[in-house]
Parts: structure tokens; C-alpha cells; sequence
């Protein structure tokens, strides 16, 4: 891979450092309400999270565990992929408390990232 203006041999393309927008161009161009934290809306997502974790739980619960047929298999898969991807929402709100993007509060972000990052 290619750095700022240097050649990328295997793509065949280059980028110079100058076409590249700065972070603060970047910034600019995000509307202001993108930046404002919220406690409040931060821990509904980490509720609504849960219930979605929940639920996709207890329907697994119904699914048999011995002598599984092709549609067995299937719901299984589909689970795995549906609770990993309910989980990493929890582990990208855990992540952002510990980059302070979750709350203003030092000691909310800390403790909602440690029982976050716990599961």
C-alpha cells in the first residue's frame, strides 16, 4: 500500500497528500449535533442492546440441541451471526466510553465500559 503520495504498485493508482482532506475540513462538513454526547440516548442504546441480546436468546432457547436437521443447523448460524453482531454494538458503546464519546461523565463512561467490555 501506497503512503500519501507514493505509488501504489498493486492498485496502480496514487493519492498525493494535498487531495486528501484534513481532519478539520472533515470536521467541518459534519453537522454540529453529530459531535453533542448524551447520556440519556447513550444508555437506551446500551438498553436497547440488551433487549435485542435478550430476546435473541431466549428464541435460541427453543431451538433443539440433539439430532439437528439442515433447517436446525441454518437457525443456528443465523443466530451466531445475529447475537455476535447484537454483541459488538455493546463493544463498540464500551469502546466509546473509553474514548469519552458515550457521556461527559468520567465515572458513567468508566463504569458502563467496564461492565460493557466484562461481557
Amino acid at each position: 500500500m501506497g503512503r500519501g503520495g507514493e505509488q501504489d504498485k498493486k492498485q496502480g493508482h496514487a493519492l498525493a497528500s494535498s487531495e486528501l482532506p484534513t481532519v478539520g475540513e472533515l470536521k467541518a462538513v459534519i453537522p454540529a449535533h453529530c459531535f453533542e454526547r448524551s447520556a440519556t440516548r447513550s444508555l437506551l442504546l446500551v438498553v436497547r442492546d440488551g433487549i435485542i441480546i435478550s430476546a435473541l436468546f431466549a428464541l435460541a432457547w427453543q431451538l433443539p440441541c440433539e439430532n439437528l436437521s439442515l433447517v436446525d443447523w441454518i437457525l443456528w448460524g443465523l443466530y451466531g451471526f445475529l447475537q455476535g453482531t447484537a454483541f459488538t454494538g455493546w463493544w463498540v458503546l464500551a469502546h466509546e466510553c473509553g474514548h469519552g464519546g458515550f457521556s461527559d461523565s468520567t465515572i458513567l463512561n468508566d463504569t458502563v465500559g467496564f461492565v460493557l467490555h466484562s461481557f
